[in-house]
């Protein structure tokens, strides 16, 4: 619980509050300490203190910056940062569950960040021999509904006794469902709970949804890099290369190659000796403008620098600056990092072509290729890095 409470500060990014709710005094100051110890900071409270205590505690919670507290109870304990509430042990009923749930206030109330964790021990402190005497006190105090009276014992177990609570958190299905049909309310699964997300169904649901929030990371990053990359290299990081000064000197095959800009081909950079490129039919990499037309058969990405031409790419890199030789921003930069793994081979652009041809008929293609590659590229700068400072 301690290790769920430090993932989430570790998480989140923005400001909120955790709410702890246990089952005993002990419990609660024990948990408090240990978050403490391990950085979160915490305060705890239960029913043993005198009421001046309650309220200080409560009081310092709404205003003071602590990120966790641990209670017994949860009426009247309120700060409206508080975001995650997590059981410990368990809870006495369903309504006790609501109670706790109730902590976080509806402005928090966000699906992909407010969360229910339940850490469930089996643990139960009923006496059942006062669930009768309890029983017959609802029915004399009218607390249950009219015309409801023979089900009395239903309700009772139901929402106010642990029965209820087992019940719910030990029963497959979706949680949510669950907890509002304990109240008579009928509703679809919520698919954000952890028995949602487990369901062959929801988990794809579930796994497609990351897949696009990864996505738009990987466009976000690559995007960002595409402005450094309009002034500098971002290979070897130097200003003045055009994104071939600093092709590998050493060749696949073990060859070393001191002049690799004039010994390779500029379609494809593998090693072209004696030229700086395959002639047309040769290389496999060619996707520039054919002779004799005036248009490249690309249509996705600019046959020069190979930038993908998409609608999240900034306006002043659109396809209006590319089409022309010496045009591009970007040189022969975005080409060495989609090369980056393969251009020390020496196939005559066969291994180029493999990569190139999805990039420059699919962008989403193009912007994978490149988020990789680019991060391939900082692990390697990250390792020299480590090098030089040993």
């Amino acid at each position: 619980m301690v290790q769920r409470a430090k993932d989430l500060l570790a998480r989140k990014q923005h400001k909120f509050k955790i709410h702890i709710v246990t089952m005993s005094k002990d419990d609660a100051k024990e948990i408090s300490d240990k978050l403490n110890n391990e950085g979160v900071s915490s305060m705890w409270l239960t029913s043993h203190q005198i009421q001046s205590e309650k309220e200080e505690i409560m009081k310092n919670w709404e205003e003071r910056d602590e990120i966790a507290i641990v209670t017994t109870f949860t009426d009247g304990i309120d700060n409206a940062l508080t975001e995650d509430v997590i059981i410990v042990r368990a809870r006495y009923s369903v309504t006790s569950l609501m109670q706790a749930l109730g902590r976080i206030r509806p402005a928090r109330q966000q699906q992909d960040t407010a969360t229910l964790h339940i850490f469930d021990t089996g643990y139960d402190p009923t006496n059942e021999a006062q669930d009768q005497d309890t029983i017959n006190y609802m029915r004399a105090a009218q607390l249950i509904p009219a015309g409801e009276e023979k089900k009395a014992e239903v309700w009772y177990y139901n929402l106010f006794h642990i029965r209820g609570y087992r019940k719910l958190v030990d029963s497959d299905g979706c949680y949510r469902k669950k907890l509002l049909l304990s109240c008579g309310i009928e509703s679809r699964n919520c698919g954000f709970c952890s028995s949602c997300k487990s369901q062959p169904l929801f988990a794809a649901a579930t796994h497609a949804n990351e897949s696009v929030q990864n996505e738009h990371e990987e466009r976000r990053y690559v995007i960002a890099m595409l402005e450094e990359m309009k002034s500098k290299c971002i290979v070897c990081s130097d200003n003045a290369c055009d994104g071939r000064q600093c092709l590998p000197k050493t060749l696949a095959d073990g060859r070393n190659i001191q002049d690799r800009v004039s010994n390779s081909c500029h379609k494809c950079f593998q090693f072209c000796p004696g030229n700086n490129y395959h002639v047309t039919t040769k290389c496999h990499a060619y996707f520039g403008i054919e002779p004799g037309k005036t248009q490249s058969s690309i249509n996705r990405a600019c046959p020069f620098c190979l930038l993908a031409f998409d609608k999240d790419i900034p306006a002043d890199t659109a396809m209006n600056f590319h089409n022309q030789p010496g045009r591009c921003l970007y040189k022969a930069r975005i080409r060495r990092v989609l090369l980056y793994h393969v251009c020390q081979k020496s196939d005559f652009g066969e291994s180029a072509r493999g990569v190139l041809l999805p990039c420059i008929t699919n962008p989403s293609i193009w912007y994978k290729t490149m988020y990789k590659n680019l991060g391939d590229i900082m692990v390697e700068h990250e390792m020299m890095d480590n090098t030089e400072v040993e």
